[in-house]
């Protein structure tokens, strides 16, 4: 596997441990991965468009991996009833598939997912998954969009973390989160409720960031896919929201409960239980 192909399992890795550790509502979970794949999918092709290639393949690569966690769980617990372990087993065993060197680097976008997915179709037609690639996003529009490479990659990790050591910004940002979420309170008790709720989405906001990056390092993701792929869809889940009740409490609630949407249930518990009690 190329230098810049390494985040391909990383980001597999990084994505298991918060999705498929969860133990969610048979069909809830398939749901809320096909969601989150069909999601993907459209950011994926927007960043393309605008020239975001890093952003691009995170996405897209994103978008294939929740479409086959969606599918593993179908055929597994939804249409057979087996136990959660042998879903458990296919995750890993994939993760561990992705892993392992490819010969040749890939030039583009669509070649990167091709490879992914014949990496994983002995695991899926195993398991009865035999039509995964018909669900799985169009190639199309990938097939002229260059692969970023390792450099290009570092150069994304390093802006994203506005130049500091991964360990410096999230202690950062979550300083930052904690004096944001005190001025939302001291809004909140002059009676100013507009921007006590503003002042509350950018803390819990600030601290998403510090959690999706303090998690990929935990899982090994050192080029940070995790972080773009879960970040892009605590936001488009956010951006759904049509008006937030005009209170602190029910506004917060209402904003958390979009952004670990389309989280995995252990890994949205542990995100709620780092931010302010509002």
């Amino acid at each position: 596997m190329a230098e810049s192909e390494v985040t391909e399992s990383q980001v597999n890795q990084g994505q298991a441990t918060d999705g498929l550790e969860a133990e969610p509502v048979n069909q809830e979970f398939q749901e809320l991965c096909l969601v989150a794949s069909q999601a993907l999918r459209e950011i994926a092709v927007s960043k393309a468009s605008s020239g975001d290639l890093v952003g691009a393949f995170a996405c897209a690569l994103g978008s294939d991996l929740y479409c086959i966690q969606g599918n593993l769980w179908e055929s597994i617990v939804v249409t057979t009833g087996t136990s959660y372990r042998k879903y458990f087993q296919s995750g890993e065993e994939i993760a561990r598939l992705l892993a392992q060197p490819a010969g040749i680097a890939h030039q583009t976008i669509a070649e990167a997912l091709i490879s992914v997915r014949a990496t994983v179709e002995p695991v899926l037609a195993r398991v009865g998954c035999n039509n995964v690639a018909e669900s799985m996003l169009d190639l199309a529009p990938f097939e002229e969009i260059a692969k970023p490479d390792a450099s290009s990659v570092r150069a994304a990790v390093i802006a994203r973390l506005a130049g500091m050591g991964a360990h410096d910004y999230v202690r950062k940002q979550q300083q930052a989160a904690s004096e944001l979420s005190v001025q939302a309170f001291t809004a909140s008790n002059a009676g100013n409720v507009d921007q006590a709720i503003a002042l509350m989405y950018s803390s819990d906001f600030t601290y998403l960031d510090s959690y999706l990056v303090e998690s990929a390092l935990a899982a090994g993701d050192e080029n940070l896919f995790t972080v773009t792929m879960r970040w892009e869809l605590a936001t488009y889940s956010a951006s759904r929201i049509e008006e937030l009740p005009h209170s602190l409490d029910s506004a917060s609630r209402t904003v958390r409960g979009a952004i670990t949407r389309l989280m995995g249930s252990q890994d949205a518990s542990r995100f709620i239980a780092m931010l302010p009690r509002v």
